[in-house]
């Protein structure tokens, strides 16, 4: 596979990047090389149409997270801790993306059928903490510490013949769910990793997440290992499932994010955090993540910020999958 720097001259793409904040740099094969700017601007044109499987949809979001300290929330107290939160929220002042594209197994006319599109996003602000009054008073003072976090996911593309997927027999690929012409066929989305986000100097890791329910028991060890999309985790709408993530330490601050609601798993004391979420009611594609902050991240007010978060896709079935070869 070869990577070279070239700028993608594809308006559905461009739009793409240009209704998210941010800069945009895209680097990928040169003309010469195996897969061409016409390549990456078809791949380019696919990944637009596919936006569901693309963007996590939640992880910018500056919604407030209560600490849900407490026994019964599974609370985990240091005499070393310098302050106590009560809320924490990001905010992301700037997200610089780039694109990174490789093609491979070229076909017996010299074209690649395989592109993998890498996505990294770099975003900056602060991570604030909302923290009590040790005084005996009422002021509640924010704390904000720096933020740097790096976030990936990969796209797996396949090309298809055109006869392959011109099932209406219009000859038209436009209406196949595939970006491409009539003479090499065309691109279409054939699979998808997780997301990785990681926060610059990160010592906080997450291990493994396991998810358990009506059908349901799975476990992930490296959320950008490819899931065709066919193998996309499914799931029932309103069912419940339940969440076990391993850390590697028993003191970590574990979060469930989603769009609709975020919460923390209780620390089983064994580098186990667990809980139990409802599924979205809506079917379609959907994304869920597992946020990993180190115990100093909130409770001292000297340390980093520290943190990594998985963010998964799911569909909740009847929802129709993105045409797959």
């Amino acid at each position: 596979m070869k990577k070279l720097a070239l700028l993608i001259p594809t308006l559905a793409f461009t739009a793409w990047i240009v209704s998210s904040c941010g800069h945009s740099n895209v680097a990928g094969p040169s003309m010469g090389a195996s897969g061409n700017a016409r390549d990456q601007a078809l791949v380019a044109a696919e990944a637009a149409r596919q936006p569901q499987f693309v963007e996590d949809g939640f992880y910018e979001s500056p919604d407030p997270m209560t600490t849900a300290l407490g026994a019964s929330a599974g609370g985990v107290f240091s005499v070393q801790d310098t302050i106590t939160p009560i809320t924490f929220w990001r905010t992301i002042r700037h997200v610089e993306r780039t694109f990174e594209f490789a093609f491979s197994d070229t076909d017996t006319t010299g074209h690649p059928t395989t592109a993998i599109l890498t996505i990294h996003k770099t975003l900056t602000g602060s991570f604030n903490i909302q923290v009590e009054d040790t005084t005996g008073g009422f002021n509640r003072s924010v704390i904000h510490k720096p933020l740097e976090d790096h976030w990936v996911r990969k796209l797996l593309f396949k090309r298809l013949p055109t006869t392959r997927g011109d099932e209406d027999g219009d000859d038209d690929d436009e209406t196949d769910g595939g970006s491409g012409d009539d003479e090499h066929g065309f691109w279409r989305l054939a699979g998808l990793t997780g997301v990785d986000v990681t926060s610059k100097g990160v010592t906080t890791h997450i291990v493994s997440l396991k998810f358990e329910g009506a059908g349901l028991d799975t476990t992930i060890t490296d959320p950008l290992k490819f899931f065709r999309l066919r193998n996309v985790l499914r799931v029932e709408p309103m069912m419940d499932v339940t969440i076990t993530a391993t850390t590697e330490k028993p003191d970590d601050i574990v979060l469930l994010l989603s769009r609709d609601h975020r919460f923390r798993l209780k620390p089983n004391g064994d580098n186990t955090y667990t809980g139990t979420f409802k599924t979205p009611f809506v079917m379609g594609c959907r994304h869920f993540g597992v946020n990993a902050l180190s115990h100093g991240t909130l409770y001292d007010s000297q340390a980093p910020y520290d943190s990594q978060t998985w963010i998964l896709p799911f569909l909740v079935v009847g929802s129709p999958l993105a045409a797959m070869p």
